[in-house]
């Protein structure tokens, strides 16, 4: 037979309590109410009422409840309309045998539930979001530090829930905004539709090290005339960097929709290059830039014109000769880190192409990636893979993947990595 206690916890739910619970169940994406299932939290038990567990109640009904329900590790116990405080499994059985005598103590009728309780309760409200229940949680005395936690709603208790509740919450929406920040960077980075007659032959890589990246590269026809290319490296990691990104896509793509493609000409691509950095640098935080790099080909003249931003890993491959361009590009002044400055005079350069070139551009990801035994991958390897591939675009790209991947020979990436590999035509 069950006891009274037993009979008033797990009374079924009306349909208007039962429907109550559900609407409950259902907060705003950062509440603490979201993390709350109190038909988990305390497994059968919860169906009924947790108002009912009163201090007044003998410690011995409180016994029989854990002794038939041994997955029930932690009950809040009220007095009156108010939370007195809690009981847990550990703490009440660790008392019943404290010494020989203490069982038979504990469970006399007249010992009451008031006197075994821990008043140290935190009572969190489920609309506070999980950063404000967590500093809560983290304030309490060190010894219930890590002890469950009871959610009230309009004052009434709702349920139970634990840290390791709200640290997976944390991770949950924190997935959650990952996630949202990574469809963005695909929807940024999807080719822009413009159609011309003889688009030149590329391959872009973008692979993070954990999604969403820190890493941007772009490849916009621009005109029949003009091609732009663009490598981006993020400073930092993470949302921040991956909001960058979105950023510096963002900024990039609305200057290259505001040009005049029919008086088009290298002084206004670079001037969008200008506004690019002025638009970051105002659109961003102070700490934080990107190295990159980007390509203008004029494809009537066969001129490739560089823009560094503090970069440097830009290749051209002619034949089985590799020529790092960095090597000859013009100084410039301050330091040239997109969004770093207002005004900045990255270093450029312009060369002569012919058909069958191939420029290949990729991230220090790859350039200062170390092995095992701590030996970095070097632009000496990029330029080796180079010289021995292919002239094609992708075929350049997977020469120089298989190499750094031969040479990482399975260590892990502490970066992201991208590339961007573009064959010059004939005209």
């Amino acid at each position: 037979m069950p006891t009274m206690l037993e009979t008033k916890l797990i009374r079924p739910l009306s349909p208007l309590e039962d429907r109550r619970r559900e609407v409950r169940a259902v907060f705003s994406a950062f509440q603490l109410g979201k993390i709350c299932d109190p038909r988990q939290a305390l497994s059968r038990i919860t169906q009924g009422s947790l108002d009912e567990l009163t201090a007044e109640m003998p410690a011995s009904a409180l016994h029989e409840l854990y002794i038939r329900f041994p997955e029930l590790d932690f009950l809040p116990v009220m007095h009156g309309a108010k939370l007195a405080g809690y009981v847990r499994r550990q703490m009440f059985f660790a008392k019943l045998s404290e010494t020989k005598f203490s069982r038979e103590l504990l469970l006399r009728e007249d010992v009451n539930i008031a006197s075994i309780l821990d008043p140290r309760v935190a009572a969190l409200d489920a609309e506070m979001t999980l950063t404000e229940a967590s500093t809560a949680l983290m304030a309490r005395d060190e010894a219930v530090r890590f002890d469950p936690f009871v959610i009230l709603h309009e004052g009434r208790v709702i349920g139970t829930a634990t840290v390791q509740k709200v640290i997976e919450g944390l991770n949950r929406y924190l997935h959650l905004d990952f996630q949202a920040c990574d469809l963005s960077q695909k929807r940024v980075m999807e080719p822009m539709n413009r159609s011309v007659e003889n688009p030149m032959s590329r391959f872009i890589l973008v692979e993070p090290l954990i999604a969403p990246g820190g890493d941007y590269v772009d490849f916009i026809e621009l005109s029949e005339r003009y091609s732009l290319g663009v490598l981006f490296d993020v400073c930092g990691k993470g949302l921040k960097a991956s909001t960058m990104v979105t950023t510096i896509a963002s900024v990039l793509r609305t200057l290259v929709y505001r040009l005049d493609f029919e008086s088009l000409d290298l002084p206004n691509i670079l001037l969008s290059l200008h506004f690019l950095n002025q638009n970051v640098f105002h659109l961003t935080g102070s700490e934080m830039y990107a190295t990159g790099v980007a390509l203008i080909f004029d494809k009537e003249r066969m001129i490739l014109s560089v823009v560094d931003f503090g970069h440097g890993f830009v290749w051209l491959k002619r034949g089985r000769i590799v020529h790092r361009l960095s090597a000859h590009m013009k100084d410039g002044g301050p330091v040239p880190f997109l969004g770093i400055h207002e005004d900045v005079a990255p270093p450029s350069g312009h060369f002569k192409v012919r058909p069958g070139d191939l420029i290949f551009v990729c991230s220090d990801g790859i350039v200062e990636a170390r092995n095992r035994d701590k030996a970095e991958f070097t632009g000496e390897g990029v330029r080796k893979a180079l010289r021995d591939a292919q002239a094609g675009a992708e075929e350049a790209a997977t020469a120089v993947t298989r190499s750094f991947e031969k040479h990482m020979d399975g260590a892990r990436r502490s970066d992201d990595v991208s590339i961007l590999s573009v064959l010059v035509d004939a005209p």
